[in-house]
């Protein structure tokens, strides 16, 4: 009762990358009534619904977001938090942020909106399938991949394919081995012509690739 509030009083007045950290150890030693009504109600849906520009609570938020989600409701998540976790994708000056985002999209997922799940999330990571960094290419054909079979029919024919594909020219080789990962993983949402037009041209190439682990 004295710690807390003196930790949570940095998310009022734009600090809190350490405090939050500080919060985060505490939530063991906290019952889950008290982490909800100290916490989540009283600072966690303003938190995480803020386009904080402080990039160390924005990566402390993004590792430790599943911790939040059991006390957010589906209009909080829809249309607060995913819409400000919506604009760590376009940091343009921290990769880092850029890649923690697309990591703690996956917990978000589950309770996204259709349209939220199947077009505004989708939007975003095909900017982010040709952002500068590979890792950040790649991790977003995995969540594309994880993904594959909770978007709704129009996006998996629009998105899937045309994704997966792109990930297998790429120049990064971990970026290459995660969409052959995630083409197999989907097989049975691609129909025949795709496979045969647009798949396997694609694939093939990669038979004779130089990196053994593609």
């Amino acid at each position: 009762h004295k710690i807390l509030p003196l930790a949570t009083a940095n998310f009022d007045i734009g600090g809190g990358g350490p405090s939050f950290g500080v919060v985060i150890k505490m939530k063991d030693l906290l019952s889950e009534e008290d982490f909800k009504k100290y916490v989540v109600e009283g600072h966690g849906v303003a938190l995480y619904g803020n386009n904080t520009p402080e990039r160390s609570l924005r990566l402390e938020m993004m590792a430790h977001l599943d911790k939040f989600m059991p006390f957010f409701d589906d209009k909080a998540i829809n249309n607060s938090v995913f819409p400000a976790l919506c604009t760590g994708f376009q940091d343009s000056q921290s990769p880092a942020v850029r890649d923690a985002c697309v990591k703690a999209v996956l917990t978000l997922a589950p309770k996204l909106s259709d349209k939220n799940r199947s077009q505004t999330l989708m939007g975003h990571f095909a900017r982010l399938q040709v952002d500068s960094e590979g890792a950040i290419r790649t991790n977003t054909t995995v969540c594309i991949g994880k993904l594959a079979t909770s978007l709704n029919a129009s996006a998996q024919k629009k998105v899937l394919v045309p994704a997966f594909v792109r990930a297998l020219k790429d120049p990064f080789p971990p970026a290459r081995a995660a969409g052959l990962a995630a083409l197999m993983a989907s097989e049975s949402l691609h129909d025949v012509k795709d496979v045969a037009v647009k798949i396997l041209p694609a694939a093939t190439p990669l038979l004779v690739y130089v990196e053994p682990d593609v």
